[in-house]
């Protein structure tokens, strides 16, 4: 349970109040579908433009995902980007990953892509980059856009809506 927490969040009822120790406002917790998860089930208030907060989640996600060479990488940002499952994708440099597969330590190079997408539009992405990545459990992770600039948002609404 979080710290300063007055109620839990039950099956019946998707919002509950409760306090946030920092600032002692009362706030509401949510969860995507209602439900707690295994993750957590209390939404933060995030940060958005001029100090100000929203416990609304992300309507853009910012998708991280790594494969083994340069190549697959940009066959994949042109695909994601043709079949309009991301507005933008960039495609970075060499980095190193260290983790363990297997029981194994693994020391790796990787290009990491990041592609700009809707959230509803999250589970389409997953399912196209696994159809071709190589990895048998490859990297796929999202952070949400809670702020940018607003035309930048528009064009993205706009590229995506079609």
């Amino acid at each position: 349970m979080l710290r300063g927490m007055s109620t839990q969040l039950t099956k019946r009822s998707i919002l509950k109040p409760f306090r946030n120790p920092s600032s002692e406002r009362e706030t509401f917790a949510r969860t995507r579908s209602g439900k707690p998860t295994r993750y957590g089930s209390i939404a933060p208030l995030y940060p958005i433009a001029d100090g100000k907060t929203s416990s609304m989640p992300s309507q853009f996600l910012q998708v991280q995902i790594t494969f083994p060479n340069r190549p697959i990488a940009e066959s994949m940002a042109n695909r994601l980007v043709e079949q309009h499952l991301a507005a933008c994708t960039q495609v970075l440099g060499d980095i190193q990953s260290v983790y363990v597969w297997r029981g194994k330590m693994e020391h790796t190079r990787e290009i990491l892509l990041l592609a700009k997408t809707k959230t509803e539009l999250f589970d389409r992405l997953v399912a196209a980059v696994r159809a071709e990545h190589p990895y048998e459990c490859p990297q796929i992770v999202a952070l949400p856009i809670y702020t940018a600039n607003e035309d930048y948002l528009d064009w993205m609404a706009e590229l995506l809506e079609n």
